[in-house]
């Protein structure tokens, strides 16, 4: 999973060219103690040509997102993409609520030239 800063997003803000195609949007919360189930969302992956953002509005300090067996802690203000149609899952063992914007688009040149340059080589 990678993440990207604050800055990139400016790009696509209100006085910039959009570079997403948007399939689909929505605010996603993860109540205190939530413990979600594996699962995998073969839709959304490059090879399809649709992948899923997100963007942490809220979160505390015991809120994970696993990708792959790896636990990653996203902190507002990151934009993240993730292949979420592998296996993943989440966790909020914290006292607030975790709230994500989850943003399904199709992958394009434009929404590419977003991701960091070691990504765009691999």
């Amino acid at each position: 999973m990678n993440a990207f800063s604050e800055r990139d997003l400016h790009r696509c803000g209100p006085n910039r060219e959009r570079p997403l195609r948007l399939n689909a949007a929505r605010l996603r919360a993860l109540g205190p103690g939530a413990v979600g189930e594996r699962y995998g969302a073969p839709k959304y992956r490059l090879a399809r040509g649709c992948v899923r953002l997100h963007i942490p509005l809220t979160t505390n300090s015991d809120a994970v997102l696993y990708l792959d067996g790896t636990e990653h802690a996203c902190q507002p203000s990151e934009f993240w993409y993730g292949d979420f149609s592998r296996e993943h899952a989440v966790r909020s063992l914290g006292t607030t609520t975790r709230v994500h914007t989850v943003i399904d688009v199709l992958f394009t040149i434009e929404l590419a030239v977003l991701f960091p340059p070691d990504w765009q080589d691999s």
